[in-house]
C-alpha cells in the first residue's frame, strides 16, 4: 500500500514534489497500489519510486524521470511517457497498451511479460532492455533502438519495426509474423526459431556502420551471411559441416559417459567433428526426423551398443536402409547373442561389426580399424554411384 505522506506530497503538484525529493534524497517514496489515474506528472522526479500495481491509466508522465522505479504490474494503459527516462526501471508485467513512449529512454529496463499492444515507441531507446515474453503486437517501433535487447519468446506480430537498430539483439522463438522489418540493422543479431510468416524483410543491413553496407532480404539468412563475411575460419567450418562430421548414436548413460567423451576427443585429434545423439529407449517422437537430418551432413555413422545382448533400438534399425554413409557398429563384448542384429546387415554401407572389451584398446586402434575402412568404403560406394549415374546419362 502507498505511504499516505508520500501520496499527499505527490498530490501537491510536480514543482512541490520535485523540491521535496531534492530536499530528501534519502527517501525512496512508496506509491504502490496508489490510484493516480489521469494525473499530470510530467517532468516529475520518480527515481526509485515504488509504483508497483499502481493505477496510472491515462497519466501524463511525459519527460518524467523514472530511473530504477518499480512499476511492476502497474497499469499504464494509454499513459503518456513520451521522452520519459526509465533507465533500469522495473516494468515487468506492466500494462502499457496504447501508451505513448515516443523518444523514451528505456535502457536496460525490465519489460519481461509486459503488455505493449498498440503502444507507440517510435524513436524510443531500449538498448539492453529485457523483453522476454513481452507482447508488442501492433506496436510502432519505427527508428527505435533495440541493441543488445533480449526478445526471446516476445510477440512482435504485426509490429512496425522499420529502421530499428537490432544490432546484437537476441531473437529466440520470437513471433514476427506480419511484422515490418524493412531497413533494420541486424549486424550481430542472434536469430533462432523465429516465426516470420508474412513478415516484410527487405533491405536488412548486416554490416556495421563504418563498413561497406550490405543488405539482405531474409532475417534468418542475415545471421549466417554476417558470420561468413566476418569469419576467417568459415571455409574450415563449411568443410567440417560437409565432410568431417561423425555422427555417434549411443545411449547417454553413466556406462557410456567415459567412452563417449574419449571417442569425441579421439575424433577431434583426427580433425573430425563429433555429433552424438541419444538412443536411450524409448526414443522421442522427433527422433527419426532429427537423426535423418544429421545423417545427411555426416561422413560416418557410429552406433555404439553397450553389450551384444541389447541390440539396436528398432526405431534406429528402421532408419538404416535410408542412409548413404558408412555405418560402423561398435559392440562391447565378445559375441553377438541377439537376433536383432540381422536387419542392419542388409545395408551395403555397413562395415564389419567391431567387438571390443577394452575401450582404451579400441581407441588406440580407432584410426586403423574404424576411420580408414570407413573412408575406403565411402569412396568405393560413392565411386560406384558416380559411375552408375554417368552410364545412365550416356545416350
Amino acid at each position: 500500500m502507498a505511504n499516505t505522506t508520500h501520496l499527499a506530497q505527490l498530490q501537491q503538484g510536480t514543482a512541490a514534489w520535485n523540491a521535496w525529493r531534492e530536499e530528501h534524497p534519502e527517501i525512496w517514496p512508496d506509491l504502490s497500489e496508489a490510484d493516480l489515474r489521469q494525473l499530470d506528472l510530467s517532468g516529475s522526479n520518480l527515481m526509485r519510486v515504488n509504483l508497483r500495481q499502481a493505477n496510472l491509466m491515462a497519466c501524463n508522465l511525459s519527460g518524467a524521470y523514472l530511473s530504477e522505479a518499480i512499476c511492476s504490474e502497474a497499469s499504464l494503459l494509454g499513459a503518456n511517457l513520451s521522452e520519459a527516462y526509465l533507465l533500469e526501471a522495473n516494468l515487468s508485467r506492466v500494462n502499457l497498451t496504447g501508451a505513448d513512449l515516443r523518444g523514451a529512454y528505456l535502457g536496460r529496463t525490465n519489460l519481461r511479460g509486459a503488455y505493449l499492444v498498440g503502444a507507440n515507441l517510435e524513436g524510443a531507446d531500449l538498448r539492453g532492455a529485457y523483453l522476454a515474453g513481452a507482447n508488442l503486437s501492433e506496436a510502432n517501433l519505427t527508428q527505435a533502438t533495440l541493441t543488445q535487447a533480449d526478445l526471446q519468446n516476445a510477440n512482435l506480430s504485426d509490429t512496425k519495426l522499420v529502421g530499428v537498430n537490432l544490432m546484437g539483439a537476441r531473437l529466440l522463438k520470437t513471433n514476427l509474423q506480419g511484422a515490418n522489418l524493412c531497413e533494420c540493422w541486424v549486424y550481430g543479431t542472434s536469430t533462432w526459431e523465429l516465426k516470420l510468416t508474412a513478415a516484410q524483410q527487405s533491405h536488412l543491413l548486416i554490416t556495421p556502420y563504418n563498413e561497406t553496407t550490405i543488405a539482405v532480404n531474409n532475417l534468418e539468412m542475415a545471421q549466417f551471411l554476417g558470420f561468413w563475411l566476418n569469419s576467417h575460419t568459415l571455409n574450415h567450418v563449411i568443410e567440417t559441416i560437409t565432410s568431417r562430421i561423425v555422427l555417434i548414436a549411443c545411449p547417454f548413460n553413466h556406462q557410456s559417459r567415459y567412452f563417449l567423451k574419449a571417442l569425441e576427443l579421439q575424433l577431434g585429434q583426427q580433425e573430425y567433428a563429433a555429433i552424438a545423439i541419444d538412443v536411450t529407449t524409448p526414443l522421442n517422437a522427433n527422433f527419426a526426423s532429427t537423426f535423418l537430418r544429421l545423417a545427411k551432413i555426416a561422413r560416418l555413422l557410429l552406433i555404439d551398443v553397450l553389450g551384444p545382448d541389447r541390440g539396436i533400438p528398432p526405431e534406429l534399425q528402421a532408419l538404416l536402409p535410408q542412409l548413404h554413409l558408412p555405418i560402423q557398429i561398435l559392440v562391447s563384448g565378445t559375441a553377438l547373442n541377439s537376433p536383432e542384429w540381422d536387419a542392419p546387415l542388409r545395408s551395403p554401407w555397413l562395415l564389419p561389426i567391431q567387438m571390443y572389451r577394452d575401450p582404451d584398446y579400441l581407441l588406440s586402434v580407432f584410426q586403423e580399424r574404424v576411420l580408414l575402412p570407413a573412408e575406403n568404403r565411402a569412396q568405393e560406394l560413392r565411386g560406384k554411384a558416380s559411375h552408375s549415374a554417368y552410364q545412365n546419362a550416356t545416350p
